[in-house]
């Protein structure tokens, strides 16, 4: 004798997907600014920075400089 049986089987599977996701953090002490400054470094020199993107950064490395001339030749 031939049965057919129905039989729902519910099968739960979990999976832990990893992803990485870049956050922007503001550098606090100055090994960190060291760090974010050689990365920006080594971006311009193997162009990883474009060379139509460098008169925007113009501006903000003057102000850097400019900033930290004032303080060196100035110290508080």
């Amino acid at each position: 004798m031939d049965r057919v049986i129905d039989r729902v089987v519910e099968v739960e599977k979990t999976r832990e997907i990893v992803r990485e996701i870049e956050v922007s953090v503001s550098p606090k002490t100055t090994t960190e600014w060291t760090s974010v400054l050689d990365e920006l470094t080594a971006r311009i020199d193997t162009g990883r920075v474009y060379a139509r993107d460098l008169p925007v950064l113009a501006p903000a490395m003057e102000r850097l400089v400019a900033a930290y001339n004032r303080r060196h030749t100035h110290p508080s």
